[in-house]
């Protein structure tokens, strides 16, 4: 019909160019508009028509809305669910679960930091029998005259076990530490 056009041709044109569909907006806006100022006024009308119709159609290129943001870790623990519900139970409005699994990591790993301390003080011991070990045997008596019981004899031996009992000790820690590791990710 007289005084309608078909914008279909240019705005196909324009977006194979590379053109976004704000631009093409823009450039729509701009060409109703001297199209309305062309138009005598009788025609007004179907240059408000012209302008319906190219609207229209750039609603259907818009630009899609951005993607909402990563969710917070403390998001992702409140949406955990348990795997088994009870039927009939109804939701929860706390994140009973989410608390639960934040406490039970913290206390882990306070545990955690307490055997690392351990173990680090009796690497940095080595071999050595702690002072108050030695001053304890040196305050016990003469056992009866035997030669085995005498302090100096007993500190002798704990001098000799000293090594081992530290690499048993380290090695005990060593384990500790895997063992609790793979007894937390179990569950």
């Amino acid at each position: 019909p007289a005084g309608t056009i078909n914008p279909a041709p240019w705005v196909l044109r324009y977006l194979l160019r590379g053109g976004t569909a704000s631009r093409l907006h823009q450039a729509a806006r701009a060409a109703s508009r001297r199209a309305a100022t062309r138009v005598p006024l009788r025609s007004r009308r179907a240059a408000r028509k012209i302008r319906e119709m190219i609207d229209a159609l750039l609603s259907l290129f818009k630009e899609a809305p951005p993607p909402p943001p990563d969710p917070t870790a403390y998001e992702r623990l409140a949406a955990l669910r348990p795997l088994y519900v009870q039927e009939g139970c109804a939701a929860s409005a706390y994140p009973f679960l989410a608390a639960t699994l934040i406490f039970t990591l913290i206390v882990s790993a306070w545990e955690r930091y307490l055997d690392w301390r351990q173990h680090v003080r009796v690497a940095e011991r080595g071999d050595k029998v702690p002072e108050e070990l030695e001053t304890l045997v040196a305050q016990i008596g003469d056992g009866g005259g035997d030669k085995e019981s005498s302090p100096a004899a007993l500190l002798e031996k704990l001098r000799e076990k000293a090594p081992a009992t530290r690499a048993y000790a380290l090695d005990k820690s060593r384990f500790k530490f895997i063992s609790s590791a793979y007894a937390l990710a179990r569950g």
